[in-house]
Formats: structure tokens, sequence, C-alpha cells
């Protein structure tokens, strides 16, 4: 897997792979009916489905979502440091792992994914995590196979969340457009407005220990 850098973009996101500027970008765009959404595409391109921004996943709301925080602080030192290695956000992960099992380390899926990152028994085998239900290598291999995502999608962000959730195949299989599963769609947008709240709060605290 090639290193890439990291890119500090100016609408309150970061992104994990060298693309041009436009397209490391989360741009906002408010509808003729209000509605707000959010897009790694300028206008006239492929965007996000268009949805709002869920009231409880708002940054105010999650900043003071105590109850989360707690069950993520056990697991910070290792998200950032695998955010580093693979050259991904924090707040990236840490959506991810609060999409998929609300920090919760022995969470099994009806389909058989598990742990913090949901990690099916294949996908496991061939990041190389031998124990799934170990905190720190669940969260290692789902930042592996994000990075691995990131590669093999040019950084499209919403390519790569749609193929964590419904994997690569089903998103070449639409031309590189999220799969017409509406779990799938929902999954992307949950995980792009989490994405905001804990982007969010790495901004405050950042600021608070200035």
């Amino acid at each position: 897997m090639r290193s890439l850098p990291h890119l500090t973009l100016v609408c309150l996101a970061v992104w994990m792979a060298p693309a041009r500027a436009e397209e490391g970008r989360i741009f906002k765009y408010t509808q003729e009916d209000g509605t707000i959404v959010y897009t790694n595409a300028p206008k006239g391109r492929d965007r996000v489905a268009p949805s709002a921004i869920p009231r409880e996943a708002s940054p105010v709301a999650g900043a003071k979502n105590a109850a989360f925080q707690a069950k993520y602080e056990p697991f910070e030192e290792t998200v950032r440091s695998c955010a580093e290695k693979y050259t991904l956000p924090a707040a990236l992960l840490k959506a991810v792992m609060h999409a998929e099992s609300a920090f919760e380390s022995q969470a099994l899926s009806p389909r058989g994914a598990m742990g913090l990152m949901q990690l099916m028994p294949g996908t496991a085998r061939q990041l190389g995590v031998e124990n799934p239900w170990e905190a720190e290598a669940n969260i290692e291999g789902g930042a592996r196979y994000l990075r691995m995502l990131s590669n093999a999608f040019d950084g499209n962000m919403v390519q790569v969340l749609a193929a964590y959730n419904a994997g690569p195949n089903a998103v070449k299989k639409q031309g590189g457009r999220i799969p017409p599963y509406a779990e799938t769609q929902s999954y992307v947008r949950r995980v792009l407005s989490l994405y905001f709240v804990y982007q969010y709060q790495d901004t405050q605290r950042k600021e608070k220990e200035r």
C-alpha cells in the first residue's frame, strides 16, 4: 500500500488521498427546499445523495455526548496511531467505529461481522487479523482496509464508505456510484454526519490545548 500525505481542507474536513484539491474537500450546498447537502464533489459532478444532517448527529449534540466519548476513550491511542500509520483522519476512524459498533468491542452482527470495525471473517483473514475480538487488532484491520479501499477508489470518500459497507465489487458494478441499497446509502450519510461531529470535537479540543 502506498503512503499518502494528509490533506488539510477548508471545509471542516480532512481526507486521505493525493487527488486534486477540489476532490479532497467536503462541499456544502443548500437546495431550494432547504435541504443541506454535504458532498465530496462540486456542483455539476456526482454527489452523495441529498440528505439533511441528522439533528442527533449535529456538532452540538455530538460534543455533549459524554456516554459515547467515555466508550471511545479506551481506544483513542490506538485510533490515533492507526490514523497516522495509514494516513487517515482520526475522526473518520472514530465515525466508522461509531456507526459500525457504537464502540462495543464485542459487537456481533447477524451476518457475522465482528468487533469495533465490524470485520467479516473473510475480510479479517485477508487483512491478517488473527483475533477480531481484540480491540487493537480490530481497529488496525479496519484502518488497513479503509486505506486499501482509498487506494482502490483514488481517495473518493463516498465510494470508500460505500465499499466498506457493501463491498468494493458492488461499487464497481455501479460505475462508482453508491449501490442502490437503502442500508448502504443510509450508512454513507451517517458516517459522513458523524465525521463532522468528531472533526468538530477534535478542533474544539485542539483550541483548548493551545
